[in-house]
């Protein structure tokens, strides 16, 4: 992501197919993390793939890491490990 830069890409005239590609490539590699976690931390994992719209018995393939995703609108989620002493958590 820091390589990438997605927030320059944002401002760029020329960044949209990058910071389309950049984004997909993103949300696939949160994906991949939510499903690894699941034998760890089974409801944060579920709460990960709820915010990609996911289903949480998605299992991480690397054949198809990229397909279910391509245009799909990711919500704001709420935290899902919240800081210790937020009154929002």
């Amino acid at each position: 992501v820091d390589e990438r830069a997605p927030w320059h890409l944002a401002m760029a005239a020329d960044g949209g197919e990058r910071l389309d590609t950049c984004l997909l490539h993103g949300a696939a590699a949160v994906r991949v993390l939510g499903s690894l976690l699941h034998p760890f931390l089974p409801d944060a994992s579920a709460e990960i793939l709820a915010a990609l719209g996911q289903p949480s018995s998605y299992a991480a393939d690397a054949a198809t890491w990229l397909d279910g995703l391509d245009r799909h609108a990711v919500a704001r989620p709420a935290p899902i490990f919240p800081r210790l002493g937020d009154p929002g958590g």
